[in-house]
């Protein structure tokens, strides 16, 4: 086992330590370390073990009332397919859907679904990391 897999396991310990800000899982970084290539099927989906890790990160994140991260959408000229999986995040219980371009960060999701709560907000969001890397994240609230 590498790190992403012990890190998986052990999410809800990694939720309560103290210096922990929030929870976030690389599905494709974990597929690669199970020895995979694509977290995805051919329809876009996740596979079984990236949803499921996902998952498990969601609620280790939240049983410790902890922003959980959704993991970034690499198909970047897809704005839809990214639109449709942040709103999909965001009614999951997601905080925020990790953008790894910038153009993925100049949009704002819909709250389309009778499932959204009165009041909620999504605003866009970027910050400099401490090397001077573009960090973003489309932030859900309510």
């Amino acid at each position: 086992m590498r790190n992403l897999e012990k890190g998986i396991l052990a999410a809800r310990d990694i939720a309560t330590a103290p210096d922990c800000a929030a929870l976030l899982r690389g599905a494709e970084d974990l597929i690669a370390d199970l020895g995979g290539f694509s977290s995805r099927d051919d329809r876009g989906r996740y596979r079984a073990v990236a949803a499921h890790s996902r998952s498990q990160v969601l609620v280790s994140a939240s049983a410790d009332g902890m922003p959980a991260l959704d993991s970034v959408y690499l198909d970047i000229a897809d704005l839809n397919g990214l639109r449709r999986e942040s709103e999909e995040a965001v009614q999951s219980g997601f905080t925020a859907k990790v953008c790894v371009h910038p153009t993925q960060v100049s949009f704002r999701p819909r709250s389309s679904s009778p499932t959204d709560r009165p009041g909620h907000v999504s605003s866009a969001a970027i910050a400099a990391g401490d090397s001077g890397e573009v960090l973003a994240a489309s932030q859900m609230r309510g």
